[in-house]
């Protein structure tokens, strides 16, 4: 097991880590309005 996944482990797993990688509205904007 390697340090990625013992640090998702100790976060509590995937759910949380996918919750904080979400963006904010704010952000979904701003990406839609630099790419293509």
């Amino acid at each position: 097991m390697n340090k990625f996944f013992d640090n998702f482990y100790n976060f509590g797993g995937f759910g949380p880590a996918i919750e904080a990688i979400q963006p904010t509205d704010e952000q979904l904007q701003y990406y839609q309005g630099i790419l293509p």
